[in-house]
């Protein structure tokens, strides 16, 4: 919302120049209604959690599976040297290819299911 005001006003010529204090004689585009989302309702309860936990209340998280351990060495490992080599970028949207090929064929190692690399997507699990 704030950058399609803030984009808004730029192109208005009586708000040109104008500070944010400022800006209540100008117009503004009301963002479309798809971008009304209801928040992530997991993500509210741990926010509650966390706001009892820091007033003293001994919490048990159960509300969005966060890990209880560290990363494995390995992993930790593994990012510092791409961190190390330069070899931390943008990807495809979808998942780097041997991470998905590497996925799929995990799932027939593991459990004789037959995924195709295709029909895996890597993400980072975000949540608002």
């Amino acid at each position: 919302l704030l950058l399609i005001c803030i984009s808004q006003i730029l192109r208005e010529s009586e708000c040109s120049g104008m500070m944010p204090s400022d800006f209540s004689g100008c117009s503004f585009v009301e963002p479309a209604e798809r971008a009304m989302i209801d928040s992530f309702k997991a993500m509210d309860l741990l926010a509650y959690a966390t706001q009892l936990k820091s007033s003293g209340r001994h919490i048990c998280h159960m509300e969005v599976g966060q890990p209880s351990t560290s990363a494995p060495k390995a992993v930790i490992r593994a990012a510092q040297e791409a961190l190390l080599n330069d070899r931390i970028g943008y990807t495809a949207a979808l998942g780097r290819g041997n991470l998905r090929s590497a996925i799929a064929r995990h799932y027939w190692d593991k459990y004789k299911v037959s995924v195709p690399a295709e029909r895996v997507i890597v993400t980072t699990g975000s949540s608002a």
